[in-house]
């Protein structure tokens, strides 16, 4: 296929507004093909997970790397598109008696990700972290990545950085394993997706790539996760999350989760009034999780009718072709028809 084309395929995808904050350009992806030929393009979203359920945001994340993955093998470029579920990582952060069931919920989202791959034709290989972090090639990995990193002052406040700031202390008492073993694992792949918080990994990955003569990564930021059913006055008071969002795949994040759409939980009813008492602004500035939603709803409608496409619910809700009220109708019959409906028995 020609090179314009590729790059105005490529462009066209990854420039969707309200879904996509920032990505590689076009170009940096084809030079990147070219270098790997034959390997194929290896794409990663990695998570972890929590006690209180699968919440819709993660199905952003999914949809996403699948219709990449399809857009580059419609070009002729073939990908290995992988979902990680980091359950060992899990595991860190939890007492050992705790392990076995932190470890079934990892297989919870593992049966989600099935469901989702058999309902919506995304061909994703799912991974579990606890099937590759404790083999001699991986320790190996890390133990070097530790070395360059305890060796070098910048590096060293890099890593801390990859922290939420009230847990840096707890971390470095661990001696940052968690944060070290996520960059031993993204190293490994081409192009990552991630909500912008993760820009803090991907750039230290990517200075300790270019020490040991690695490929760099190439990351692809999307639209950060938030709360639904609150008002604009938790924002304000709240103006990481109001930056950063919520942890897109921890539907306990920040204790919300009675504000999150968990899947096989929330009903139509729920979405109903949780999408009612939020607060909606036409500022594109401001957050919005009803368009957040609206978009991942129709990201999975594509995948079900197999039509897909740039969204546009972005582009007409801030220019005025998509009044409120109209969003909050489209969003919860969308949502129930396309994810809660269709995932009900997972």
């Amino acid at each position: 296929m020609e090179l314009d084309k590729i790059k105005m395929k490529l462009k066209e995808f990854l420039e969707q507004k309200g879904l996509v904050v920032a990505v590689p350009t076009p170009e940096e992806i084809i030079e990147r093909i070219e270098k790997i030929k034959p390997r194929k393009l290896k794409i990663l979203y990695g998570e972890t997970y929590d006690k209180f359920g699968e919440p819709i945001d993660s199905l952003k994340h999914y949809f996403f790397v699948a219709n990449l993955s399809k857009v580059l093998e419609d070009l002729g470029i073939p990908t290995e598109p992988t979902i990680l579920i980091a359950n060992t990582a899990v595991c860190r952060n939890e007492p050992v008696e705790n392990h076995s069931n932190v470890m079934e919920y990892g297989n919870k989202r593992a049966d989600l990700l099935k469901k989702i791959n058999s309902i919506y034709k995304t061909g994703l290989n799912i991974l579990f972290m606890d099937e590759f972090i404790h083999t001699k090639q991986f320790e190996k990995k890390v133990d070097e990545i530790r070395e360059k990193c305890f060796g070098d002052y910048e590096l060293m406040e890099m890593l801390e950085k990859t922290v939420p700031g009230d847990k840096v202390d707890i971390e470095k008492k661990k001696g940052f394993q968690y944060s070290l073993e996520e960059i031993a694992t993204i190293l490994d792949f081409d192009i990552k997706i991630g909500p912008p918080r993760e820009k803090f990994y991907d750039e230290l990955a990517n200075k300790i790539a270019k020490s040991i003569n690695k490929n760099d990564l190439l990351p692809i930021y999307l639209t950060p996760s938030y709360p639904i059913g609150l008002k604009f006055d938790f924002f304000l008071a709240n103006p990481e999350i109001e930056e950063y969002g919520i942890t897109a795949y921890k539907a306990g994040s920040k204790g919300l989760q009675n504000n999150r759409i968990i899947i096989g939980k929330t009903n139509k009813n729920d979405l109903k009034k949780l999408i009612e008492n939020t607060f909606i602004s036409k500022n594109p500035l401001l957050p919005n999780p009803i368009v957040d939603l609206c978009i991942i709803a129709e990201m999975a409608e594509q995948r079900f009718k197999n039509q897909i496409k740039p969204i546009e619910t972005y582009k007409d809700f801030y220019e005025d072709k998509l009044g409120v009220e109209a969003l909050k109708e489209r969003t919860v019959e969308k949502v129930e028809d396309f994810i809660l409906s269709k995932l009900k028995d997972y």
